[in-house]
């Protein structure tokens, strides 16, 4: 696990028990915060971006979660912002369940190795036994955060 994931997000950009009908409302949903955390980030860009992606072939990995993501010039570094939500959503996952956990990762175009990075290391916690159930329990933000770091440091 790289200490790149711990970095790439904050209490802040977590999400917890979204209500939200289907991906496009999600997807909006976490551009906004993504851009109330870091205004040289413009939420409609990314909004536009990660849905246009979500077209040509969906992010719904399976196992009820979905990896959104985009990249920009408005980021320096690699941005993650997670979300469960207060009920799943239908997003054309193989796997044909709907989503209660999603990722966005917003990657800079100056460092797409960085976005890469952050995407496999949540690949490999969304594989952790336990870690998606434990995600989606968490009362609040701050206690999503301590999943994740809790998950890290355990895969790391």
């Amino acid at each position: 696990m790289s200490a790149l994931l711990l970095r790439s997000t904050a209490p802040d950009l977590m999400i917890c028990r979204l209500d939200a009908p289907d991906r496009a409302a999600v997807v909006s949903a976490m551009a906004k915060r993504l851009a109330e955390v870091d205004p040289q980030i413009d939420a409609e860009h990314i909004e536009r971006v990660a849905l246009a992606r979500e077209e040509i072939e969906s992010t719904g990995i399976g196992e009820r979660v979905a990896l959104p993501h985009a990249r920009t010039d408005g980021v320096q570094s690699t941005r993650l912002c997670i979300c469960t939500l207060a009920d799943p959503v239908e997003w054309q996952a193989y796997d044909e369940r709907p989503v209660e956990a999603v990722f966005m990762i917003l990657g800079s175009r100056r460092a797409p190795a960085q976005q890469l990075r952050v995407l496999a290391d949540v690949s490999g916690l969304v594989r952790q036994p336990s870690f998606v159930d434990q995600l989606v329990a968490a009362s609040d933000a701050a206690a999503m955060h301590a999943v994740l770091r809790s998950a890290s440091t355990r895969q790391g």
